[in-house]
């Protein structure tokens, strides 16, 4: 073949030719061409052939000619003539509309090229970059950031103004699916940009999201492209931000950068260049010739195969029709025997294939598959799963382990809702959640689950759900009564029953043994077992329930489910390291429980603080009373674990010794500055309605008011309209005065008073006991609280540094309490915010209410590890026997309305053993104090004690306190010894 030479002919010839057809060894002869035909544009006579010439060629030419084509466009963008700069841009465009696939494939370069030209002067050219910038970003198929093209556009168009925009856009998207070259490079200079920003927020949410990009990056050999520019900002950044929470974000993106850029080193592809490439073709078509073309020519058109071939390697592309593309049209000209030329083809095509990796994925056996799919998942900016396998069997339970914040929870809804990538349409999967919230006043339980959409649309008639809520134990009673009577145990049988009802090909199991007494949980477990058509995805803290039910284990593990045959014993010994979901320690995680401080009076921890005597209570629906007769005490060195069958009653007793309940019959008394802190059964109640909070912005709102905002609404301080008229009536009878506020509490000789103000502002001062007597007890039960809470708040600062210091004790990191929405946490971390949140008013008493919930194995350590060394009482209600017995040698069983008392003999022993050490101690002789002395008779000599000299600094803090005293009425008298005479100055 002779060579092809297109520089004779004008542009009008040229794009005759193409208009007509031309044969494809003229590829890079017109390629070539190109180059020469963009500066015409300059020419304003010239400029319409210039683009007619362009855009024919680029719908005419291969479309991996881009590589090329490029080159002359980028080019052309350096131009002293806008005309060129402006015609470069327009084809460009005209590329990406043409192939959208092969210029995403090219966007690093591409965003690099534009961002520079974007700041050009000319106002033709800056609209037109702002066109062609939005025809690129069209190409990326990415759906996550689709919507975001135009907000990131701006952001480059106009960086003063939209950045912040842009970026906050992108750190709320959550991204699911795979991060490609294209997506990357689209995003890159936006991090980048926001990276080198002054504002320590920015450079937070940009860190995060490369983080996010990388765990998700489809394949780590694009990390090669990408680590030389993001490297240096997040290296940067960690060395150099004042902030150190951000700084540790800066530096876990650059671990995670580092490590998917390490591992696509070790990557065949890296080794094979285009220099390997050249080789390989050269070797096939040297034996191929055989004295075909030897023209120079032929060199051309065999590099211009070879630089198409280049650009599928690069990217992965597979497909024989691609392959065959970029080398028979080219290759046919110089191999002339179409048989050893189609030959030549395919060993250049296999030897270089050969390179790239592909993954297979094998299928564990030959059971009957539910699900067969492969997926990512993310929870906000998260990764949690990305491209995972996704198989299970029918019939089979499978155990989902990982740690707290894994996105257990998160991956059950996902295949209830049926967003997972090729989930079977027709697959029916129920989810049962840990917790049925009780916001349903007056639903009965019937009621609650005939109106169940799922339920309705089955056509399941209320004789059925009967039967069905009797099967689980469920009384006539039980079935009509409201759901808010029921207990949490209760409530969990309740779910499952109408999981159960709906017949579900999976059922997705969330904590099912929380709340449930071991007789349910065994009743669970023969359930579960006897399923044999049903598959079962099932998470629990639940050790033995998994053992008991599991056939197979799913770990997560590296942002991936492998999956373990046999339950979670088998499960350890294939993988020793998971042992930590067996033993409660508190080696990795580690909670501290703050220091309660003193209780004026209480020099003994064993002195009560709380008590409860010959209590009853009965719910106005229910048959029978809760308690009966029931008299307990606490004191600051309680350990005391509350034991009983669901429905006996213990949270309950909790909630009146707490107030938010009040006793039908019966006495409570507490210490008046009393602080205790109460996690109740269901947790989350506490935080429900604050999802759109921070942790710290929750326990801000909390407690800024100066009260405990979660705590005002308790029975035992609200004074209903009747007990108002009664106090009313009662004044009135009596002659009393109408009390409108309390203002202050001093001690009296017997007990507290209170300075009381009338509705006509008269001011006395009343004992306890005759507020009581007036029928004002809850006012100063409430009052009582408003002083202990002041107390505490003198001691601690409401500032993000101060809680975000107690959240650490709690295993809550500033990433999720200072940067995360409560709505986004996982469950184990809401009841950390939980506990957290209660506990900042320094408690006396903690009271914890199924507190194993949700929390992981280390968690449970870190739980035990904090009751053991808080120095304040514990009352805990817990069916998780392993758990309480370490750490409660106390216990109360209730048992029908009935408490007995077990292990409170540990007690006695405690005070034995402190009245003992006082003993001793008083009689050691005190060496500081001087001995007596007697004259020759035996009279004792006394002695005066020599008077110290008081500072002025003294003296005025003396006096302050004697004004206080003679305030309150008290007795100076010691004080005025200490001044003397010369007192006052």
């Amino acid at each position: 073949m002779e060579n092809f030479d297109l520089t004779t002919l004008d542009l009008d010839a040229k794009i005759q030719l193409l208009e007509t057809g031309y044969e494809t060894y003229m590829e890079p002869a017109f390629v070539s061409a190109f180059d020469s035909a963009l500066p015409f544009a300059g020419d304003s006579k010239l400029t319409d052939k210039v683009h007619q010439f362009g855009s024919l060629l680029i719908q005419k030419v291969n479309p991996y000619c881009f590589t090329r084509l490029s080159e002359s466009m980028f080019h052309g963008f350096t131009s002293i003539k806008w005309q060129v700069k402006h015609m470069s841009l327009v084809l460009l465009g005209v590329f990406a509309k043409t192939h959208p696939l092969q210029t995403a494939q090219h966007m690093p370069e591409i965003m690099k090229q534009l961002i520079d030209i974007s700041s050009d002067p000319k106002k033709e050219v800056k609209t037109q970059v702002a066109a062609t910038f939005l025809d690129v970003g069209k190409t990326i198929e990415n759906v996550d950031i689709q919507h975001l093209v135009p907000a990131v556009i701006s952001a480059y168009m106009n960086p003063s103004q939209d950045t912040q925009t842009a970026l906050d856009a992108l750190v709320s998207t959550p991204f699911v699916n795979d991060i490609d070259i294209p997506t990357l490079g689209f995003l890159a200079p936006l991090l980048t940009k926001s990276m080198r920003e002054r504002k320590m927020v920015y450079q937070r949410r940009a860190a995060v999201v490369i983080e996010t990009l990388m765990k998700l990056l489809k394949n780590p050999v694009y990390a090669k492209i990408f680590y030389p520019i993001l490297e240096p900002v997040l290296t940067k950044g960690y060395e150099e931000i004042a902030e150190v929470e951000i700084r540790n974000v800066c530096l876990n993106s650059r671990n995670v950068l580092t490590a998917v850029y390490n591992l696509g080193l070790n990557k065949s592809l890296d080794n094979f260049t285009i220099d390997n490439c050249r080789e390989t073709f050269s070797k096939y078509i040297e034996v191929a010739k055989d004295g075909s073309d030897h023209s120079s020519y032929a060199h051309v058109l065999i590099d211009h195969s070879i630089s198409l071939v280049w650009n599928l390697v690069i990217h992965e592309m597979k497909e024989d029709a691609l392959w065959k593309s970029c080398m028979e049209p080219y290759l046919k000209y110089v191999i002339t025997d179409d048989e050893k030329c189609a030959t030549a083809i395919s060993e250049i095509k296999n030897v270089i294939l050969q390179t790239i990796i592909v993954e297979e994925y094998n299928p564990e056996d030959d059971e009957e598959n539910l699900c067969d799919c492969m997926f990512s998942l993310a929870y906000g900016t998260r990764v949690l799963l990305h491209q995972t396998p996704f198989k299970v069997k029918i019939g089979r339970k499978y155990g989902l382990v990982g740690p707290n914040g894994a996105g257990k929870s998160t991956l059950m809804k996902a295949i209830a809702n049926k967003n997972l990538q090729e989930f079977p349409e027709d697959l029916k999967s129920v989810y049962v959640e840990h917790d049925i919230q009780g916001n349903n006043d007056d639903t009965s339980v019937l009621e609650y689950v005939a109106k169940d959409t799922k339920i309705v649309d089955m056509g399941i008639s209320n004789a059925e759900i009967t039967d069905g809520l009797k099967n689980v134990g469920f009384e006539e009673n039980m079935i009509h009564g409201p759901v808010t009577a029921l207990s949490g145990g209760w409530r969990m049988k309740l779910a499952l029953t109408r999981a159960m009802l709906l017949n579900p090909d999976m059922l997705l199991l969330d904590e099912p043994t929380n709340h449930l007494d071991q007789f349910a949980v065994k009743w669970l477990v023969n359930y579960l077992k006897n399923l044999t058509r049903t598959t079962c995805l099932i998470v629990s803290h639940d050790t033995r329930f998994l053992d008991d039910v599991c056939t197979n284990i799913m770990h997560y593990e590296n942002l991936k489910l492998k999956s373990y045959r046999g339950n979670l014993s088998d499960f350890v010994k294939q993988k020793p390291e998971a042992k930590q979901y067996y033993e409660l320690t508190n080696e990795n995680v580690s909670f501290q429980f703050p220091e309660p401080g003193p209780l004026e009076g209480v020099k003994s921890l064993t002195k009560a603080v709380l008590k409860m005597k010959n209590s009853y209570f009965q719910y106005p629906t229910a048959l029978k009373p809760q308690l009966v007769d029931v008299s307990i005490q606490v004191s600051m060195a309680s350990r005391v674990a509350i034991v009983g069958v669901n429905g006996a009653g213990k949270s309950t007793l909790i909630k009146i010794l707490v107030g938010e309940l009040e006793p039908n019959r019966g006495i409570i008394e507490r210490h008046p500055n009393v602080r205790v802190a109460y996690v109740a059964q269901h947790a989350f109640h506490h935080i429900e309605h604050h999802l759109d909070k921070t942790p710290v912005e929750y326990i801000m709102w909390r407690y800024r008011a100066g009260f405990d905002k979660e705590q005002t609404n308790k029975d035992s301080l609200t004074l209903t309209p009747e007990e108002l008229e009664a106090i009313q009536k009662k004044a009135k009878e009596n002659k009393y005065m109408v009390i409108s506020e309390l203002l202050a509490r001093r001690t009296g000789k017997r007990e507290n008073e209170y300075e009381c103000k009338s509705e006509s502002e008269i001011t006395q001062w009343f004992t306890k006991n005759e507020l009581i007597q007036m029928g004002y007890e809850k006012m100063a039960k409430e009052f009582d609280e408003k002083l202990a809470m002041e107390n505490m708040l003198g001691q601690r600062k409401l500032t993000t540094g101060e809680i975000q210091k107690h959240l650490d004790n709690f295993g809550l990191e500033p990433q999720f309490a200072q940067h995360s929405k409560i709505g986004m946490l996982s469950g184990g971390q809401k009841v950390k915010i939980v506990l957290g949140a209660c506990m900042w008013n320094l408690p006396h008493v903690v009271i914890l209410d199924e507190p194993t919930n949700f929390l992981d194995r280390d968690s449970l350590g870190a739980l035990t590890g904090a009751i053991k060394t808080f120095k304040g009482g514990l009352l805990l209600i817990s069916h998780n026997e392993e758990f309480y017995r370490e750490i409660c040698p106390e216990k109360w069983l209730l048992d029908s309305g009935n408490l007995s008392v077990f292990g409170s003999e540990w007690m006695e022993e405690v005070e034995k053993a402190r009245k003992k050490a006082e003993k001793d101690k008083a009689k050691t002789l005190n060496l500081e104090e001087a001995e007596d002395k007697f004259d020759s008779l035996g009279n004792k000599i006394e002695v005066v004690p020599e008077k110290k000299e008081l500072s002025r600094a003294d003296k005025k803090r003396l006096l302050k306190q004697k004004k206080d005293m003679e305030k309150q009425g008290l007795d100076t008298y010691e004080i005025d010894l200490l001044l003397g005479v010369d007192g006052v100055e």
